[in-house]
């Protein structure tokens, strides 16, 4: 999904985007954080499919720095993108001290539960290459009205 994303902002939005991996292993945190702040990013997306050990929550997800206007600001854009193009559940937005990504850049930052994969239904969805481009897209299109706001 984040490859998807990644070239619907480059080449539709005009962002040139640095990724703190580009297959599944693990980063730490504190490197993910440390490249972010050294690449001066304007702003740090981390996209997550969440977890829990029952199959009832559903939904999305935007974790924020609490007290931190611009990456609410981001998050509002993502939300309501979400709300406008997927149907699934908005759990909303969430503030946090403790998550390390958020708490640990410099620039505006959102952690992103695009669903639950413990959730039938939408691990279904998220399996489907159809609505990973629906997310890659919604998420896109939040960044660009986020930039845009910002100019």
């Amino acid at each position: 999904m984040t490859k998807r994303l990644a070239r619907l902002l480059e080449h539709e939005v005009g962002v040139d985007v640095r990724f703190t991996r580009t297959a599944d292993y693990f980063v730490p945190l504190r490197d993910r954080t440390s490249f972010a702040n050294a690449q001066r990013a304007d702003l740090f997306l981390s996209i997550h499919v969440n977890y829990v050990p029952n199959s009832g929550p559903r939904g999305f997800e935007v974790w924020v720095r609490r007290g931190d206007r611009a990456s609410r600001e981001l998050a509002s854009y993502i939300r309501g993108e979400m709300n406008r193009a997927i149907a699934t559940e908005d759990r909303g937005i969430k503030d946090d001290r403790a998550l390390y990504v958020l708490r640990n850049t410099s620039c505006p930052a959102a952690l992103v539960e695009v669903g639950f994969i413990s959730h039938p239904s939408e691990e279904r969805l998220l399996l489907d290459p159809v609505h990973r481009q629906r997310l890659a897209g919604v998420l896109a299109e939040s960044v660009r009205k986020y930039l845009a706001a910002r100019r």
